[in-house]
């Protein structure tokens, strides 16, 4: 492995550490300790935005980085989730959900020898999905910030906001599992 690879190997294993240190800070009490989660929450973003361009550009991508990608995206998923409903009332079903809907995607891409090839044509429909799920999840995570930090930007609005989002999460997941089912039957008719 080159020094290219591991530096992209190094960000996307990368985001399952930063993931278990932002839901360890956002489950503390204290200022600061919500500040690092951002700050944490930052840091995973970063990681995920930079090393598939990274990957792309040094023309480094491989079968295995693909997988490792896609495992710091679960463990980003996994802990948005679960801080969400910990912290920013999300509905704990909506976010179990979203966990078994993400260890489907990641069953299906190592069932699917050929995804990362077939995924290609539908690629614009996957990162909305993903894009989508982020934004939701963040959306959540605001509302609580906006309270314990202080940004009062929906604070006096916040429990119909949170309410609101746990019918668009809902609406979200309905979208998501049925584009998931569509993808899994038309890879299904291509083989493994």
């Amino acid at each position: 492995m080159s020094g290219r690879q591991y530096v992209v190997t190094g960000l996307s294993v990368s985001r399952a550490v930063t993931s278990l240190l932002f839901l360890h800070f956002v489950l503390q009490d204290g200022v600061a300790f919500q500040y690092a989660s951002l700050a944490m929450l930052l840091v995973i973003e970063l990681s995920d935005f930079f090393d598939g361009k990274l990957a792309r550009r040094w023309k480094v991508t491989s079968e295995s980085g693909y997988m490792l990608d896609a495992f710091g995206d679960r463990a980003a998923y996994v802990a948005y989730a679960v801080a969400a409903t910990a912290t920013a009332g999300m509905s704990p079903l909506l976010a179990y959900g979203v966990i078994v809907r993400d260890f489907a995607l990641f069953a299906s891409r190592a069932y699917f020898t050929k995804w990362s090839t077939l995924v290609q044509r539908d690629r614009v429909w996957t990162k909305l999905n993903g894009i989508l799920a982020r934004v939701l999840l963040w959306c959540f995570l605001a509302t609580w910030y906006d309270s314990v930090i202080g940004w009062s930007i929906v604070r006096s609005h916040r429990s119909a906001s949170v309410a609101g989002l746990n019918v668009i999460m809902c609406l979200y997941l309905l979208f998501s599992y049925y584009a998931l089912a569509l993808l899994i039957r038309r890879y299904s008719s291509r083989g493994r």
